[in-house]
């Protein structure tokens, strides 16, 4: 779900997915041997299957679009969580911290979001289990509050 800006960036190419752009920016770089990308559809991994049988990285062209969409995302301030959802499992007080995040970079890109149930950020105990384990290095504690107060 990217903001209509980036898409229509990526969307001027017109060589592929959303997808097939990202994983060809990452199995792009020397070295690199695997990529493990998440996919929750068959038509999903299709498409990845698609373009990686053959591999191209990524030309000048599509390397400077995702420049371009790139810098949308860094001045929209966004969460960069994955939701690999680590940080939940360690929270002792069980806030769903990847749903927080998704709510507030929906808000943040004017989509629309909703309310997330469960336990509040407010609940936060600020122990940091969940900083220790973030492959993201995410500042959560930090991040809560600051959920607490936008969303």
């Amino acid at each position: 779900n990217l903001p209509n800006s980036a898409q229509k960036i990526l969307d001027r190419l017109e060589g592929g997915s959303n997808a097939s752009y990202a994983i060809r920016f990452a199995a792009g770089f020397e070295g690199v041997m695997m990529v493990l990308s998440g996919m929750s559809t068959i038509q999903q991994m299709n498409d990845n299957v698609s373009f990686m049988r053959v591999f191209q990285p990524l030309n000048a062209e599509e390397q400077d679009a995702l420049k371009r969409v790139c810098a949308i995302f860094r001045n929209r301030d966004l969460v960069p969580c994955t939701g690999c959802r680590y940080c939940t499992e360690v929270c002792p007080q069980e806030i769903p911290i990847p749903e927080l995040f998704t709510a507030l970079n929906a808000k943040r890109q004017e989509q629309h979001w909703e309310p997330v149930g469960g336990n509040s950020p407010t609940q936060c105990v600020k122990c940091g289990k969940c900083e220790e384990i973030c492959p993201q290095n995410l500042n959560i504690r930090e991040l809560l509050t600051v959920a607490a107060e936008e969303l």
